[in-house]
């Protein structure tokens, strides 16, 4: 039972966030449409991917810049695992770049 119960609790932690950013990305979406007075089929759309991705890109510079950075210093100070992860880091490069 208490499999059962935990398998729930990972099916809501997999599907709350997901629903739970399609509705409000459907909720803008309607809201948008219906500022203007007059038809323009697409604005809702264009206005969502903009804000989603001016949201993606403030995220990356206010959050995740910082969290780099600290990152960054405690590898500094563990010079064996400063080594491992620019191994790691080259390697899935190599693998995973933007040239191939």
């Amino acid at each position: 039972m208490k499999k059962i119960i935990n398998y729930f609790l990972q099916g809501l932690l997999y599907i709350v966030p997901v629903s739970v950013t399609l509705y409000v990305v459907y909720w803008a979406f309607n809201k948008i449409d219906g500022i203007l007075p007059f038809q323009f089929p697409g604005l809702g759309l264009i206005v969502i991917i903009a804000l989603i991705t001016l949201i993606g890109f403030a995220g990356s510079i206010i959050i995740a810049s910082p969290i780099n950075s600290f990152f960054q210093k405690l590898l500094k100070k563990a010079p064996l695992l400063q080594t491992i992860y620019s191994s790691m880091k080259d390697l899935t490069g190599t693998f995973l770049g933007k040239k191939k």
